[in-house]
C-alpha cells in the first residue's frame, strides 16, 4: 500500500489522477473535445500508456479516457 496523505491524494484527484482499489497505482483522466481525438493525440496516448501506465487505455462515459495503471513515480513525467 502507497503511503500517502489524504491530503495529496484529493490534490491529485484535483487533476485527473485517481488512486485505484489496489492502493498502488493511478489511472489518469484525459479530458477530450466532445470525444474527438486526432491520429496524432492517440498515438500520444498509446505511447504514454505504454511508457508511464500498463499500457491499457479505458474509455469513459463522460467521452474522456483513462491511462491505466500509473505508479506514483510515473505521475508527474506523464503529467509533464
Amino acid at each position: 500500500m502507497l503511503n500517502i496523505s489524504e491530503a495529496e491524494k484529493k490534490a491529485l484527484k484535483g487533476r485527473g489522477i485517481i488512486m485505484t482499489n489496489d492502493g498502488e497505482h493511478f489511472v489518469a483522466r484525459v479530458v477530450s473535445s466532445n470525444g474527438v481525438f486526432s491520429n496524432a493525440q492517440l498515438r500520444a496516448l498509446t505511447d504514454a500508456a505504454e511508457k508511464y501506465g500498463d499500457g491499457r487505455i479505458a474509455m469513459t462515459t463522460r467521452l474522456t479516457v483513462e491511462i491505466q495503471g500509473v505508479s506514483y513515480e510515473n505521475v508527474e513525467p506523464l503529467v509533464a
